[in-house]
């Protein structure tokens, strides 16, 4: 609350400008911020070389749930993004450079940093190691610090921790006071929706720096989904949550084109996509897997139609109408004797309703292996016949992708973010939400169909390939910060700040 009553006081009367030097800098209003020369020097056996350049931008990522201990689709999307970071040239540490590649402690790299918060986890890592790609044999890439804010478990959420800021110490880790400003970061980039945007925003004022913000969870289906008796009075409120804080960003990233419209639909300008990536190594057809099949049959029909949903078990994933679509596929013969039906679910992952899920499901032909990890879970996407999402909450679905890479065709509700994965009967199949007799025909479809199924499998396949995380990571980097910070240099208070300058 203290945070919010800084916020609307600041977004009224600016008092980022008036500030003694060394405590609050007004950051850099060029359409680029300039980069300080450094000097790399690199020694040898018999050489030594010192070349000049221009030090990358420091560059802050706030991340909520913690992406190193919390298992979701948008942690896979921060180790990308860390990971080119940290790889590109102009991040990557002189091995040679001690005084370069550390900070005050010795231990660690300066220009990348991640805050975050954890409680359910009793020893968190205090660094981050991205995997050393080796492009130079001189330089490695940089371990990166991890800070913690205060933070609580939700009662629900078993293992996912949320910030509590009540003490402002992210605005500490942020801008340490009496550092100067050579401490401060030149942009910071928080993920949506959470709390750990309330100190950011203060800061965003305070201290004059380019802010992005992304957004990875679709807050006003969650809240029809949370608050069914008022549905469209939550949906209301979480927009006018989503307007107030984005208001303050550079630039908003959005993981979809369909979300993107959205956001516009609702006023909120200076909206860019975040292409999609993903890792078509780690999800491949070659992972199928005789045993993991069996574990997700677990005691059913060898030749059985299996269904598989792999991700988080929420409310707002709709798997409780997995069960009716069971019972459709199957009939009620079989309701007596789920061993001997046709089509079988396994259910993967794990989230704050798995016990009431394994409640619902109880006597049908449903297995559930909760959280899987590693080559188990590349198995677990490539072994069944078909994926299915009757979630219409996805801002992308990263689990539909995950599937396609693994070569199982997936059907899906029409909704969200899975707009832009699936084109229908090219890459997947669409039922309308909720409509269940709709969801049978595409199942039944891909199974008395097998040549429509395998087309589906190996285009979905080739599409996934197009899609790396380097090129979409690269983009972020070159292309969608830069821009964010000619939106920060654009705007009113940054103009007036120049043209003051040039009075003076």
């Amino acid at each position: 609350m203290l945070s919010l009553a800084i916020i609307l006081l600041l977004s009224v009367v600016d008092l980022g400008q008036a500030r003694p030097p060394g405590l609050f800098s007004v950051r850099a209003s060029s359409a680029t911020l300039p980069h300080q020369n450094y000097t790399v020097t690199t020694t040898g056996t018999s050489t030594s070389s010192t070349t000049t350049g221009k030090r990358p931008l420091r560059i802050c990522i706030l991340w909520e749930p913690s992406p190193l201990t919390y298992l979701s689709g948008q942690a896979g999307r921060f180790h990308a993004l860390v990971q080119h970071l940290a790889n590109s040239d102009e991040y990557r540490v002189p091995i040679t450079d001690a005084t370069t590649a550390a900070d005050t402690t010795g231990t660690t790299y300066p220009y990348l940093h991640l805050v975050t918060a954890e409680k359910a986890h009793p020893n968190p890592p205090k660094c981050f190691q991205p995997k050393d790609e080796g492009k130079q044999a001189a330089t490695t890439s940089p371990t990166i610090p991890v800070h913690y804010s205060q933070g609580v478990v939700l009662p629900n959420y078993a293992g996912l921790t949320v910030c509590a800021d009540w003490t402002a110490k992210v605005l500490r880790l942020l801008f340490p006071f009496g550092r100067g400003k050579d401490s401060q970061f030149d942009l910071m980039h928080v993920t949506t929706p959470g709390f750990l945007i309330f100190p950011v925003l203060v800061a965003r004022v305070l201290y004059q720096v380019p802010l992005v913000i992304s957004y990875h969870t679709h807050l006003p289906v969650y809240m029809r989904s949370y608050f069914p008796m008022i549905p469209r009075l939550a949906e209301w409120c979480a927009w006018a949550i989503i307007r107030f804080g984005h208001s303050f960003a550079d630039m908003t990233l959005l993981t979809s084109p369909q979300i993107a419209q959205e956001f516009r639909d609702h006023n909120i300008d200076r909206c860019r996509v975040w292409p999609k990536g993903i890792d078509t190594e780690r999800f491949h057809p070659r992972f199928k897997s005789a045993a993991m099949r069996k574990r997700m049959i677990a005691g059913g029909r060898e030749d059985c139609f299996l269904l598989v949903y792999i991700g988080r078990l929420a409310r707002e994933k709709r798997l409780e109408e997995l069960k009716t679509l069971l019972s459709k596929l199957n009939g009620d013969d079989l309701a007596d004797h789920p061993d001997k039906a046709p089509y079988r679910l396994c259910i993967v992952g794990s989230g704050p309703t798995e016990q009431q899920l394994r409640a619902h499901f109880e006597g049908t032909p449903t297995t559930f292996l909760g959280r899987l990890d590693g080559e188990e879970l590349s198995q677990a996407f490539a072994s069944g016949d078909v994926f299915v999402m009757p979630s219409d909450s996805e801002t992308l679905g990263f689990v539909v992708l995950e599937s396609m890479a693994s070569g199982v065709p997936c059907v899906a509700a029409k909704a969200g973010g899975l707009l832009d994965i699936i084109q229908h009967n090219q890459t997947g199949l669409f039922a309308q939400t909720g409509n269940i007799a709709e969801f049978a025909a595409c199942v039944k479809e891909l199974q008395y169909n097998p040549e429509c199924r395998k087309r589906l499998s190996e285009v979905g396949r080739q599409e996934t390939q197009k899609w790396s995380w380097d090129a979409s990571m690269k983009h972020v980097q070159e292309d969608l910060y830069q821009e964010a910070i000619r939106n920060f240099s654009q705007r009113p208070m940054q103009r007036f700040l120049r043209w003051l300058r040039i009075k003076q």
